[in-house]
């Protein structure tokens, strides 16, 4: 949890970080955390954690 707690900090001090996921629907971002993955999406009023899935997870048929 605390590596998690790091990534969300570093996730608001620098929003664009993560990758852009192109291959979602919505214009999401994704910035890797060991064996997880964290969703976030940014805008007007900073960032905005949608989700974080496992790494083995496919975002595709989560983040529809």
């Amino acid at each position: 949890m605390a590596k998690l707690k790091q990534s969300f900090e570093l996730l608001s001090r620098h929003p664009e970080a993560g990758t852009l996921c192109t291959n979602l629907r919505n214009p999401y971002r994704a910035l890797p955390c060991r064996s997880h993955r964290i969703f976030y999406a940014v805008g007007d009023q900073g960032v905005r954690i949608v989700r974080v899935l496992h790494a083995a997870m496919s975002a595709e048929r989560v983040l529809i």
